[in-house]
């Protein structure tokens, strides 16, 4: 398969990179990364403590559609501010609505998600 250059694995990208502001906002982070995945998205999380400059970087080169991002506003507020990361528009989206969010704003991009 490898000579014939086949690739049964389409990777299309990340659907949320999540970034966590500071240290404190870590655990709400994981948290969210963690109800994302259970309902079929595919997440990726910075552990690292980058700057959010190399986030976003990091987040164009895995090609991720969205950006969660998760500070102490949102934390304060029970929101993530979302960024779609191809019309870079941003949005504050409650965190018991992210999931429908997230599913209709992909399935308006014409990703097939599994949820």
């Amino acid at each position: 398969m490898e000579c014939e250059e086949i690739n049964l694995i389409k990777d299309d990208g990340i659907d949320v990179y999540i970034i966590p502001m500071n240290k404190e906002e870590e655990s709400h982070a994981i948290s969210l990364a963690n109800h994302l995945r259970l309902n079929g998205f595919k997440v990726y999380m910075d552990y690292m403590n980058r700057n959010i400059k190399a986030n976003f970087k990091r987040a164009d080169r895995l090609k991720t559609k969205f950006i969660a991002i998760i500070g102490e506003d949102e934390i304060k507020n029970n929101v993530v501010t979302v960024k779609n990361n191809i019309t870079k528009e941003e949005n504050k989206i409650n965190l018991d609505e992210i999931v429908l969010y997230l599913d209709e704003q992909l399935s308006k991009e014409g990703d097939s998600h599994e949820n």
